[in-house]
């Protein structure tokens, strides 16, 4: 099985499911820094359109970290609604890939790894990778995975764990020319089973 196949089949995957959980981190590194920076989020999935993403960061000076900021944005019958840590009102948004999209960058891009493969949105995770090089094994956490290699289109690298049995994205592993890295680990994944739905109904304070 080639690479590029795989990532079709991952993307095709997650288009399936009926609903999708998870928890995870994202450690981050800046070049020349010790310092590693956690950005904590969770994953709430129903299909078609029922969704909740969480995620926790800490202050980024060393003395302070223990503050932490929390933030969410979801979906309901009644709408798309994100909100940020300090925020006394949930802000209406207009549709779903808006809220996770805007979310990227302040989640440490995990708002758009599995989110945009659940609900479809346009710019497919397949297609992002414009060279896929190889595939080894490999594992995460002693899940034995098949880890493709690949690279977007500004040649940034990337090794994504995909579970051999599963066919779920477990990590996703990046680094940039100036030594700049990231790694996204997804756990406690469950599928296909049911959600409460007072869970896309969050209290109003974050």
């Amino acid at each position: 099985m080639s690479p590029q196949t795989i990532l079709n089949e991952l993307q095709e995957r997650y288009a399936a499911l009926t609903s999708y959980q998870d928890v995870g981190v994202v450690l981050s590194q800046h070049a020349g820094s010790d310092t590693i920076h956690e950005t904590l989020f969770s994953t709430h999935f129903i299909r078609p359109d029922r969704l909740r993403f969480d995620w926790t960061t800490h202050h980024p000076y060393p003395p302070l970290r223990h503050l932490q900021s929390h933030h969410r944005i979801w979906q309901n019958a009644t709408g798309v609604f994100s909100q940020y840590h300090g925020a006394a009102e949930p802000e209406p948004l207009s549709d779903v890939a808006l809220a996770i999209s805007g979310a990227k960058g302040v989640s440490g891009g995990s708002s758009y790894t599995i989110p945009r493969m659940l609900i479809g949105m346009s710019g497919e995770f397949a297609s992002e990778f414009l060279t896929v090089q190889a595939i080894t094994d490999g594992e995460t956490e002693g899940l034995p995975c098949r880890c493709v290699i690949a690279a977007d289109a500004r040649q940034r690298p990337y090794r994504l764990y995909i579970g051999r049995d599963d066919l779920l994205l477990h990590r996703v592993s990046s680094s940039v020319m100036d030594g700049t890295s990231s790694d996204e680990i997804h756990r406690e994944i469950r599928i296909d089973v049911k959600i409460d739905e007072d869970i896309f109904h969050p209290t109003p304070k974050v």
